[in-house]
Order: structure tokens, then C-alpha cells, then sequence
């Protein structure tokens, strides 16, 4: 049994875990944003698809169909209408409802396992046999989770943004600055740092 004495920071395992925490939780941030990303076009279109006919209906219902500028502003919107139908075709064409669905799915995988690989690092009072299944069966869920997320591509900038979100939520320092974000806004804290700062 152990005894309470292990310091999860030399522990190579508990350190593995700790980066996995962080890295976990920086993917589920960086999609969660993506998530905010997609719906707000995939609303936009649909609000502007609802939007365009109900203001001609109401307009010929309050003006009447003999109105001098109603043929005007037919005209003005069909020109949105077919913008509308453009964006939908777009956005239908590259898939943004799979893109949400998938980015909402895996980001709420991402920051259920980055707890779960904080709180195994710090528990130095499992015993050693206890604690070597857990890492080994935590860790191949969160690279299972890591090789699919990969598949979705992710921009230097996002993952500075991600990393620095995962060091702040678990209070860590970061490997190259040495400095414990104080938010995840690089800006704020004035970061420049080419790891956890400049987005």
C-alpha cells in the first residue's frame, strides 16, 4: 500500500496523466467553441429561411398586394432568398450539422476525461497495483479519444488557446513560460508566450 508520500510531479505516470488532463480539457474547450461556431450559422440560415416570407406575407397582408413598393421589396428579397439558399446549400454540402454533432460529442467526452485523469493523477493513496490498471485503462480511452480528435484538425493558435484553458482549469504552470494562466484569455493576462499565449 502506499503510504501518502508519492509527489504526483516526479511520478512519470502522474505527470502523463496531468498532460492528458490538460490536453483533454484544452480539445473540449477548442470544440466547444466550434460548437458555438456552427450553430450560430446553422441558425442564421435557418432564422433567415422563416425570416424572409413572413415579412413579405405580413407586409402584402398589411399594405395589400396592390402596394406600390411591394414589387420592390419581393424583389430585395428574393435576392436574400437566394443569398439564404446559397448559404444553406453550403452548409449542407460540407456537413455542418455532422461538424456540430461530432464537435458537441466530443467535447463533452474530452472535459468528462480530463477530470477523471486529474483527480487518478493526485490520488497517491491507491495502492500500486490499483493505480497502474487504472492509469493504463485511462489512458488508452483518452488516446482512443485523442487519434479521433486528431481527424478533426486543429491550427496552432487553437491549440495555444486549448492548452492555456487546460493549464488554468488545473492550476498548472506552463513547461515553457513557467507562468499558471490567470485566464483563458491570452490578451488579458498580456501573454506572448509561443505555448500557452499569442492568439
Amino acid at each position: 500500500m502506499n503510504d501518502g508520500t508519492i509527489n504526483p510531479s516526479r511520478d512519470a505516470r502522474r505527470r502523463e496523466l496531468m498532460q492528458m488532463a490538460v490536453n483533454s480539457w484544452g480539445t473540449g474547450v477548442i470544440l466547444e467553441s466550434r460548437t458555438r461556431r456552427y450553430q450560430s450559422l446553422l441558425n442564421a440560415s435557418s432564422l433567415l429561411g422563416f425570416i424572409l416570407p413572413v415579412v413579405v406575407g405580413a407586409t402584402t397582408m398589411t399594405f395589400g398586394a396592390k402596394w406600390a413598393s411591394l414589387e420592390d421589396m419581393v424583389y430585395i428579397v428574393g435576392i436574400l432568398a437566394g443569398i439564404q439558399a446559397l448559404i444553406s446549400a453550403i452548409l449542407i454540402f460540407f456537413r455542418f450539422d455532422d461538424r456540430l454533432r461530432v464537435a458537441q460529442d466530443s467535447s463533452s467526452l474530452n472535459k468528462a476525461l480530463a477530470p477523471r485523469c486529474d483527480a487518478l493523477a493526485k490520488n497517491v493513496a491507491l495502492p500500486e497495483e490499483v493505480f497502474s490498471v487504472s492509469h493504463a485503462a485511462l489512458m488508452a480511452e483518452c488516446r482512443s479519444q485523442e487519434l479521433f480528435d486528431e481527424k478533426l484538425g486543429f491550427s496552432e493558435k487553437e491549440r495555444r488557446m486549448g492548452g492555456r484553458s487546460g493549464l488554468r482549469r488545473f492550476s498548472l504552470k506552463c513547461g515553457v513560460c513557467g507562468i499558471t494562466p490567470l485566464s483563458d484569455n491570452a490578451k488579458i493576462d498580456g501573454s506572448k508566450c509561443k505555448s500557452c499565449g499569442d492568439f
